[in-house]
C-alpha cells in the first residue's frame, strides 16, 4: 500500500470539495499551485483565454464534460 505525501493528500482533499458534481462542464483555472490564489471558472467555450483570464495557471480543475485547449486565438491549432 502507498502512502501520498500530505501536500498532495490536502490537495486532493480540497480539490474534491472545490468540484461541483452537478453535471454541468467547469474548466477552473487558479494562479497558485494546490488550486490556491484567484479562481475563474468557465462554464461554456471561451475563444481567447489568454485574454479573459490574464494571469498565469498553475492548477487546474475539470469536472463534468471533456473541454479542449488550442494554443492559438479562436480555436486555431497553431501557435497562437
Amino acid at each position: 500500500m502507498s502512502s501520498v505525501p500530505a501536500a498532495s493528500a490536502a490537495a486532493m482533499n480540497r480539490m474534491s470539495k472545490l468540484s461541483k458534481g452537478d453535471g454541468v462542464g467547469r474548466l477552473r483555472l487558479y494562479t497558485e499551485p494546490d488550486f490556491g490564489g484567484e479562481c475563474k471558472t468557465f462554464t461554456d467555450s471561451d475563444p481567447n483565454v489568454q485574454k479573459t483570464w490574464k494571469r498565469s495557471v498553475a492548477s487546474v480543475i475539470v469536472t463534468g464534460n471533456p473541454w479542449l485547449l488550442f494554443p492559438g486565438k479562436q480555436y486555431d491549432v497553431s501557435d497562437g
